[in-house]
């Protein structure tokens, strides 16, 4: 298959965006192969806009926090359903019956298997018969092994049930795209078994292969403790714990590095007041990095409360009373949107809606010490994202404190794991996950409008459907609930 193939359709996951195969494979370049050398193949790395991704389904059910410019009363009382009101509302049998039909293109599938069709796939296929030095040559292979396991991560999260050993072998999830499958025909549905050990499989082969710089030249590029950081994560959505903590020490290994937000607070720019800037590619905490529009999202009072009193992603993030001094009033939220809440203001500021970061290592490593019964060592865990993220006069370690209590202990691992991710996809990774272990499953409710909605951890909401683009274009593809 040429390379011309490859970039047009493989793009999405065999013919499931936007138009058909057969509109992309009329055109033959007559055998001229386009990507010839390694350095070539490393320029498809380099297209930061292919890694957008809007976060803001998954915020309203995994964060409670609502996406919008207008009145939220005025849009739950329309005689039709949007999919944000079923998002907000928490509403199973809108999920259900009319959220398939209502999303047509989604950015989450269409941001990952653009980065398997489109970069990780056509390098895969063509490096080891590129003209190239073997050192550059393994480091792009590492890489691309990295994006696809890394993508392929992300869509069996949002599109497919949580991970469980007693269903995985016989569950279908999404399909697991490789640079040997024909794109030309229609692909299946791969088991959640086959899924999850596809992921371990290319994180296990860019490790064995080694490749990678310890440090890529930005966060943009993969390294090693981007490599650790996706096969991390990936086993401990298969709830393999104490391998996920082995993975995350290897991430930490490389790199520790924990920003103080209490030192990137200043002017936010455009008459937005103060707040943290965390500017978009420039934070070493970051393993990678991409970007989203974090703007007009409104944080519940739900939200608010989840967080650790004093924690500086929610105190000193830019907002619209803030920027727009409508405290005068009744407050934008409460003014202009008909709720209460706190719409955020951050612009063009890099909340990393799916990259993974060092705090997300030593959450991991937290929770492998609850579920080891080492409480104190979970706190010093805790401790060491917790230093970064007061001001100074407001922090005080938990470690030493005599907590022994799991319970306790886990309330405060979901108090600072909120803390790290009410922001990016990973608050949605975490409570999923979490709904499938007995002393970490809850309901999760929040107020709209003075009425409240709950969502339970059997709830189908946590399985979004696959767009009309994917469905209309590949039969072979059913949804997951």
């Amino acid at each position: 298959m040429n390379i011309y193939k490859l970039l047009s359709s493989a793009a999405i996951g065999v013919s499931m965006l936007i138009t058909s195969c057969s509109e992309y494979t009329d055109i033959q370049p007559k055998g001229m192969n386009l990507l010839e050398t390694s350095a070539q193949l490393e320029m498809l790395l380099n297209d930061y806009y292919q890694y957008f991704m809007m976060m803001n389904d998954v915020r309203a059910i995994g964060s409670d926090i609502v996406f919008t410019s207008s009145s939220v009363p005025y849009q739950l009382s329309l005689p039709y359903k949007s999919a944000n009101t079923i998002y907000w509302t928490y509403d199973e049998v809108g999920h259900d019956k009319e959220l398939p039909n209502l999303v047509n293109i989604d950015y989450t599938y269409t941001g990952a298997y653009m980065i398997i069709g489109k970069v990780a796939n056509p390098i895969l296929q063509l490096v080891d018969k590129a003209q190239g030095e073997e050192d550059h040559k393994r480091k792009i292979k590492c890489e691309a092994l990295t994006l696809r396991a890394f993508a392929h991560f992300l869509a069996v999260q949002k599109f497919a049930k949580a991970y469980n050993s007693s269903y995985a072998a016989e569950t279908p999830s999404i399909i697991y795209f490789k640079e040997t499958d024909d794109i030309i025909k229609n692909q299946p549905q791969r088991s959640l078994q086959e899924v999850y050990d596809d992921i371990l499989a290319d994180c296990n082969k860019a490790i064995e292969i080694d490749g990678l710089p310890a440090e890529p030249v930005n966060t943009m590029r993969m390294g090693k403790p981007m490599l650790y950081a996706v096969k991390a994560w990936t086993l401990a959505a298969m709830h393999r714990l104490s391998e996920a903590a082995d993975a995350a020490r290897e991430a930490l290994k490389y790199n520790s590095t924990i920003e103080g937000y209490n030192t990137l607070i200043g002017p936010a720019g455009d008459g937005m007041g103060k707040g943290i800037i965390r500017p978009m590619l420039g934070m070493k905490e970051d393993y990678f990095c991409s970007y989203d529009f974090f703007d007009m999202n409104v944080l519940l009072p739900e939200c608010m409360a989840a967080f650790e009193p004093g924690y500086l992603s929610l105190t000193a993030i830019p907002d619209y009373d803030m920027t727009h001094q409508w405290d005068e009033v009744d407050g934008y939220c409460k003014g202009n949107l008909g709720i209460e809440g706190k719409a955020v203001c951050v612009g063009t500021d890099c909340w990393n809606p799916v990259g993974p970061k060092s705090t997300h290592m030593y959450l991991i490593l937290a929770e492998d010490a609850i579920e080891r019964g080492q409480f104190d060592e979970a706190m010093g865990y805790l401790d060491t994202i917790r230093e970064k993220r007061f001001r100074p006069a407001d922090y005080h370690p938990l470690k030493g404190t005599g907590s022994n209590d799991k319970a306790t202990a886990i309330a405060k691992l979901k108090q600072i794991s909120h803390g790290e991710c009410a922001y990016t996809f990973y608050n949605f990774v975490q409570r999923k996950r979490w709904n499938q272990l007995p002393d970490y499953k809850q309901n999760y409710s929040h107020t709209i409008d003075g009425k409240t909605y709950t969502i339970t951890p059997e709830s189908t909401l946590w399985i979004f459907p696959f767009p009309t683009s994917v469905t209309s274009l590949n039969s072979l593809v059913k949804q997951n609930f």
